[in-house]
């Protein structure tokens, strides 16, 4: 349930996130914003950038709401010296959680609410150029995000939301090599935004506190767990893997 946020709490939130990323080697940059910024949902830069080897595409998010956000996301991109290779042309529109890598050669791209046919069609010839294969798969109904159906424990595991996840997900990555494990837990998944998580490597995650049961179950099946408290976040309707533009993807 969406509430409204302690700005200053959130502020707080984000820079011990910064802390412990910092902590596990992950390199970190900011995006400040103004008080006065119009763009509130800029707090969840997955939706709008999304890394390749040869540098970031700049994503177009579905909802009027929020563009604009794209043009800062550009600045800070040049500030920062990553390369923007693309951007979402005409009537397309992708965001970057829609979007995940299986390995170096394959992506798996989901299609439905936030990112459309148009939109899909430009990354899948973005990465054809590449040699990379695009695996389209139609979302449900309902479904914000292909990271809300499925998220990388492992480098050999993938935890699935087992309520969202279209019937032929599961076999397209058994026969990629992945374990597959299936999430029940709806209250620690809609509430807690337990698999909201980012994978830090090495057999390591970081995710938001309050999850137990996924907690365990993700240490069950290998994972070490580093916690962060991103309740702030959360009253906003979303997790780490939401707020965390990636950059840089080998």
């Amino acid at each position: 349930m969406l509430e409204v946020l302690d700005g200053e709490r959130l502020v707080e939130q984000a820079y011990q996130l910064k802390k412990v990323y910092e902590s596990n080697e992950v390199k970190v940059h900011t995006l400040i914003c103004k008080r006065d910024n119009p763009y509130p949902n800029l707090l969840f830069l997955r939706d709008l950038l999304w890394a390749t080897p040869e540098g970031v595409i700049l994503c177009r998010p579905a909802s009027q709401q929020r563009a604009g956000e794209e043009r800062l996301v550009a600045r800070t991109l040049s500030e920062i010296g990553i390369p923007i290779v693309m951007s979402i042309k005409g009537d397309g529109v992708f965001e970057g959680a829609d979007a995940l890598w299986l390995n170096s050669e394959t992506v798996i791209l989901g299609t439905g609410f936030r990112t459309n046919d148009k939109g899909g069609r430009q990354i899948e010839n973005f990465l054809s150029d590449l040699g990379v294969k695009t695996i389209k798969i139609q979302l449900k109904k309902g479904v914000q995000h292909l990271l809300g159906v499925m998220n990388f424990l492992t480098e050999d595991v993938i935890v699935l939301n087992d309520n969202k996840a279209p019937e032929n997900l599961e076999n397209i990555l058994l026969d990629h090599g992945y374990k597959v494990v299936r999430l029940t837990n709806e209250e620690e998944i809609n509430n807690s935004r337990g698999m909201n998580f980012v994978n830090l490597g090495n057999k390591k995650i970081l995710m938001p506190t309050g999850a137990h049961k996924l907690k365990e179950c993700f240490q069950t099946n290998g994972c070490e767990v580093v916690e962060c408290d991103i309740s702030e976040y959360l009253k906003a309707g979303g997790g780490i893997g939401c707020l965390t533009g990636i950059l840089y993807r080998r």
